[in-house]
């Protein structure tokens, strides 16, 4: 009985973890569209790439899982550029962006 409880906790975690994953990474993937639409760039592959993830506590003492995902733009149509974003939860901590080269 408890054993069965166990198993069903640890897919229960599994489910909800792929679950806030998701979530997450469509998030990130409309922060990196919105970005790069307002720097006037191109977001390319419409994809976000999550690299890291870990767990901090927020202000009110709280632990949230922070993920950073990565993201690659276009200024010209050649040359390819990376962006990072950060979120905590869904929400974003921060966003950065290689230099690139502006077209004319």
């Amino acid at each position: 009985m408890f054993e069965n409880l166990l198993i069903l906790l640890f897919f229960g975690a599994i489910g909800f973890y792929w679950w806030d994953t998701a979530g997450a990474r469509e998030v990130a993937i409309g922060i990196g569209r919105k970005r790069c639409q307002e720097v006037d760039v191109q977001f390319l592959d419409d994809t976000v790439v999550q690299k890291k993830i870990w767990l901090r506590r927020n202000g009110n003492g709280q632990l949230q899982i922070v993920r950073q995902f990565f993201f690659e733009f276009t200024s010209d149509g050649e040359d390819r550029y990376s962006g990072r974003i950060l979120l905590a939860g869904r929400s974003l901590l921060e966003i950065e962006m290689d230099a690139y080269r502006i077209s004319s």
